[in-house]
């Protein structure tokens, strides 16, 4: 991922270009170049792949100058149709915006955050902003303490140009806006629809697999053997088969994740692994080798990367839960020459895979399935990007428009929930999920493939039971973990907690101990922001799609449920008089994530 920053109104000085540069050069090792502006700041950091040595920036024409994360995969298309004469994406997102302005944003398909300084003779100046609908490339801003307005793709470098950690916020993605001496004025561009059931269609599985398909081919980099695959269950075993086949076999490899159990701490024969060594055979089959590489996700290595991973993310425990485990993929990736990763988000959203979600929302599916599709951008979306760039990777995610286009499907194509089971339980539901998508994917995948049983990365990856291991065996938290316990609830950190706190007090839980520790080594990280507050970081109810409650989360935050009253206020279950089923009373998300077999491990998250 390349790197973008701003300082607006007030020129940002040495030392401060200095140290957001040094940040920045993180997600951009290859090159950095800054100008100085008549009324502020403005750089880039690169990691190049459209015409590599070709597509420097900023980009500048007259008064105009452009800084872009992100590639625009169909600017070819737009260049020939609107007769630019141009040899980059970059100079297509300039033409674009000097065109046709903030309007130009749903012409584009791919991932972006761009700033777009302009001036006139008359001493004004604007910066033109957005990000793409998906959130793929992050972008955040703040006003200064010497009252400036600063943008940048990450916090911390946002911090560097004089933000305080509590002052920033996120452009929500799908957003963009105006930045101008009077201040900062944003709006939503794309928003998911909501459908009306009489709108609905069936959906074609061959249909769904070429346009996946042509999505996974877009996605390829000039250079092939620069990208990877992050190899797993079906959706990013359909991600790899198509990289494959379309590269004819050059890419540089598919990276599995071999987990660490205490049971079994070699990892073999559990997790992803049996099910992607069989998606490489079967491609041997047809002709096609690529390296498959298994990196073993142990304590010590997950310890190592643990502090980078929280500062990247956050406390959320599903998110570093799955960091971790894309943290190791990232380091892979870049001991074999990697440069970019193709990860597999989206399916799971779209086929209505997370149990879950299913027994809370029940007799709402559409609506609440809805909040959990929106929620793809501030979670997995935007995650894997924040974890790779930090070693100078980018993050593909070919599979993200299955989220839109299923919204337009019957729902009887993407869930069927054949039983309730006990209606506490989400492992006693019986039920099939991605139906369509699985139809879509059987011809690319082997059968073993589809029956298998669906894990979470968190589990299939043995992070839970590494962050349970960290926990048990650090000195200085076991010291600290009641007095922590009781602060953290104190500040209303509590809903990070996958148990109450009465339970930790007793005993120790797997998940709950993971996210207490996440959350207290964090806090070493982030001292501030840790005493400012669980509502100074995460504000209202997750079910509200307001553009100024997204703004002021973080970049990154797992999708939890609001409070008990919060919830049914916003999405209230159907009552006796409409004939249906009185659901089951709200629990707490670890209760309602246990499954039979094993009583401290949740499913679900990321």
């Amino acid at each position: 991922m390349c790197a973008i920053a701003g300082k607006f109104g007030v020129k940002a000085g040495p030392k401060e270009r200095s140290k957001a540069l040094e940040v920045m050069s993180r997600r951009g090792p290859e090159a950095a170049k800054e100008r100085i502006l008549p009324h502020g700041w403005i750089a880039h950091t690169a990691l190049g792949f459209v015409r590599v040595g070709h597509n420097p920036q900023p980009l500048e024409q007259k008064s105009n100058t452009l800084v872009f994360n992100g590639e625009i995969y169909n600017w070819k298309e737009l260049s020939e149709a609107r007769g630019w004469k141009v040899k980059t994406d970059t100079e297509v997102l300039l033409h674009g915006l000097l065109e046709d302005g903030l309007d130009f944003l749903p012409k584009i398909e791919g991932q972006f955050a761009f700033l777009l300084y302009r001036s006139s003779d008359k001493g004004d100046w604007e910066v033109l902003f957005g990000r793409d609908r998906w959130g793929i490339s992050p972008l955040v801003y703040g006003s200064t303490k010497d009252g400036a307005i600063a943008f940048a793709s990450t916090p911390e470098a946002l911090q560097a140009l004089g933000v305080s950690p509590n002052a920033c916020k996120n452009v929500p993605a799908g957003c963009s806006g105006i930045a101008n001496e009077k201040g900062v004025k944003c709006e939503f561009w794309f928003r998911l629809l909501k459908r009306a059931s009489k709108d609905l269609v069936a959906g074609c599985a061959i249909e769904v697999r070429e346009r996946a398909r042509a999505s996974v081919r877009s996605h390829l980099t000039e250079d092939p053997s620069v990208l990877f695959t992050a190899l797993g269950g079906i959706d990013s075993q359909f991600v790899t088969a198509c990289a494959a086949l379309e590269s004819n076999g050059k890419i540089g490899g598919a990276i599995t994740i071999r987990p660490w159990d205490p049971a079994q701490p070699e990892g073999k024969g559990i997790g992803d692994l049996p099910m992607a060594a069989n998606l490489i055979r079967s491609l041997e089959r047809e002709g096609i080798k690529i390296p498959h590489h298994t990196p073993h996700l142990t304590p010590d290595i997950a310890n190592r990367s643990l502090d980078r991973v929280l500062k990247v993310l956050g406390p959320d425990y599903f998110n570093i839960a799955c960091g971790l485990a894309e943290d190791l993929v990232a380091q892979t990736a870049k001991a074999h020459g990697g440069k970019a990763i193709l990860t597999a988000g989206g399916p799971d959203e779209a086929g209505r895979s997370y149990r879950p979600w299913s027994l809370l929302h029940r007799d709402r599916l559409e609506e609440g399935f809805h909040a959990v599709c929106d929620q793809f951008s501030y979670s997995e979306g935007v995650r894997a990007g924040l974890v790779f760039g930090e070693l100078g990777l980018e993050n593909r995610v070919p599979l993200a428009h299955l989220i839109e286009s299923f919204t337009n499907f019957l729902p009887s194509q993407k869930q069927n929930i054949r039983d309730w089971g006990n209606g506490k339980d989400p492992f006693s539901i019986q039920m099939e999920d991605k139906i369509l998508w699985r139809e879509a994917v059987r011809p690319l995948l082997p059968a073993a493939s589809l029956s298998a049983k669906k894990e979470t990365l968190h589990g299939a990856t043995g992070t839970k039971e590494v962050l349970f291991t960290l926990a048990k065996n650090d000195a200085r938290y076991r010291r600290e973990r009641l007095k922590f316990l009781n602060r953290a609830v104190e500040l209303g950190w509590r809903r990070l907690i996958f148990a109450p706190p009465v339970a930790l007090r007793k005993k120790e839980l797997p998940v709950p101990e993971g996210q207490l520790y996440c959350l207290w080594r964090w806090s070493k990280l982030e001292e501030e922001t840790f005493e400012a507050g669980a509502r100074a970081r995460y504000g209202g109810p997750f079910y509200q799609e307001t553009l100024l409650v997204k703004s002021h989360r973080p970049l990154c935050h797992d999708w939890m449920p609001a409070p008990k009253i919060r919830l049914e206020r916003q999405l209230p279950w159907r009552s006796r008089r409409d004939g249906l089923k009185k659901p089951p009373p709200f629990q707490n998300p670890a209760v309602a994530m246990r499954p039979r077999t094993s009583p401290t491990a949740p499913i679900g998250g990321a």
